[in-house]
């Protein structure tokens, strides 16, 4: 079998990332400064910078376990240069190819070779359960190395929550946390699971810490407003939200997670039009197509007429391409249709689509809780209703 090459970058970046990688650091502030006086766009500059450390630099022995500095700060340089002008623009650049360019020469990072893989069939449900399976075992051999690991703790919490393998996921999460605190990423876990099983308070907690931890970290902000919401405090949510969106207005999931809270509080034009957003982001024509004609018989017609118009266009688009049943049984909950809410959920659950793990904590599912039919699916799940 040939070893694997270093993964090489298109024409338009590779030869600035290389640049960053091989330049001696006794040169590298004069060298980068003389290139950006030449014209290379800061923002290129930046994206050079950050490929150079993910491609050609490993996390040291002993390391805390987050992001690369040079990664972990690359939203608040690029809004740090925005907002200065003349040279002055330069100076955060040229910090941040130091530091990357440091790390790759400091002989506890660099050097490393990011390998080139060429990419295999996505395979469908059951590749993602056989990748599921193999991060399960990544997570346990760390353990079994090293029980004192607290990211492995989360890993594993996180890879057996997609799993639905409850048994213990919880005490992971907590011991994950209690080996370290300031964990962000697991409190963004532990805060999401503990919002999809209806807990609400301290789901917002966790998430806030989380946001305390990496203030400008995207996801970690925009699932603080899921999480509000999920608690119906939906102008909080909203709010979290918009402000999501003021540091990055082209963070798709921002405006998905907008659309949602607009559409839990009857504000049907404002979910179709972040909707579309979202999906012109996610580049996704077909979805973007589905809203735009929704929206347009919602303006025409009303809510049902559209919501009608919405299934028959999603089951059309589950014939050549994966639909989450989720998304049709919420349709089918807008629409009141009992019977063929339940009917999509149970597909759903026969294939452990994404959008069963936090279908307990919906809006729309609330009026049948009482349902024989919700309370035997939650304990199919092997969840507690």
């Amino acid at each position: 079998m040939p070893m694997p090459q270093r993964v090489q970058y298109s024409d338009a970046i590779e030869p600035l990332v290389q640049f960053i990688e091989d330049t001696p650091p006794s040169e590298i502030l004069d060298r980068t400064l003389d290139k950006l006086r030449a014209g290379v766009p800061t923002h290129t500059m930046l994206t050079a910078s950050a490929l150079a450390v993910t491609r050609s630099t490993e996390m040291p022995p002993g390391h805390h376990g987050g992001p690369l500095h040079p990664l972990a700060g690359l939203y608040a340089v690029s809004k740090t240069v925005e907002r200065l002008e003349g040279e002055e623009r330069f100076l955060p650049v040229l910090q941040h190819v130091a530091l990357t360019n440091k790390h790759i020469h400091h002989p506890a990072m660099g050097p490393y070779a990011l390998p080139e893989f060429a990419p295999e069939d996505a395979g469908g449900v059951e590749a993602a359960k056989e990748a599921f399976l193999k991060a399960k075992a990544a997570a346990r051999k760390a353990l079994a190395i090293d029980d004192a690991l607290g990211e492995a703790y989360a890993s594993l919490a996180h890879v057996r929550l997609h799993d639905w393998d409850w048994s213990g996921l919880e005490e992971e999460f907590k011991r994950a946390l209690e080996l370290n605190p300031n964990y962000a990423q697991a409190h963004h876990w532990y805060g999401l699971f503990l919002s999809w099983d209806g807990r609400n308070q301290d789901a917002i907690a966790h998430l806030r810490r989380a946001v305390e931890l990496d203030p400008l970290n995207l996801q970690y902000n925009c699932n603080l407003g899921q999480v509000l919401g999920n608690a119906k405090q939906y102008d909080a949510s909203i709010e979290q939200l918009k402000k999501t969106l003021e540091m990055d207005p082209n963070y798709g999931q921002a405006h998905a997670q907008l659309s949602a809270e607009y559409q839990a509080t009857g504000k049907y034009g404002l979910w179709l039009e972040e909707f579309k957003k979202a999906m012109d982001l996610f580049h996704q024509p077909e979805d973007a197509a589905i809203v735009e004609e929704t929206a347009r018989v919602y303006a025409q017609s009303g809510l049902k007429p559209a919501m009608a118009r919405q299934i028959v266009l999603k089951k059309q688009l589950a014939q050549h391409r994966y639909v989450d049943p989720v998304d049709i049984a919420l349709a089918y909950a807008l629409l009141g249709d009992k019977d063929q809410t339940f009917a999509w959920l149970d597909k759903g659950l026969a294939e452990k689509s994404a959008g069963m793990q936090g279908f307990k904590s919906y809006a729309l599912f609330e009026q049948w809780h009482s349902d024989p039919r919700y309370i035997e699916l939650v304990k199919r799940m092997g969840r507690n209703p």
